[in-house]
């Protein structure tokens, strides 16, 4: 669900705002439905371990959620300490 919820923004927010201003519905439709596969593969290519070419390390978030992917994955062998945080 959040999801479609980014995409929908991306394609609201980004895409009507600032690249296309008088979009129609069927190219803003067209647009989330981009973003939604672009966001999915990202999603998978991360589960996959193809996590430092995508990310930054200084980005507290995406780190944090690399970690959980990690830990979903059964790749963190210590994964306690992450977990009581």
């Amino acid at each position: 669900m959040l999801i479609k919820i980014t995409a929908s923004a991306v394609s609201q927010n980004l895409y009507r705002g600032i690249v296309k201003k008088d979009a129609t519905e069927k190219q803003v439709m067209w647009c989330s439905r981009i973003t939604l596969m672009l966001i999915t593969l990202v999603a998978m290519a991360m589960m996959q371990g193809l996590t430092s070419a995508i990310v930054n390390p200084n980005d507290l978030r995406l780190m944090e959620t690399i970690k959980s992917c990690d830990i979903f994955k059964n790749n963190e062998l210590y994964s306690d300490s992450y977990l009581d945080a």
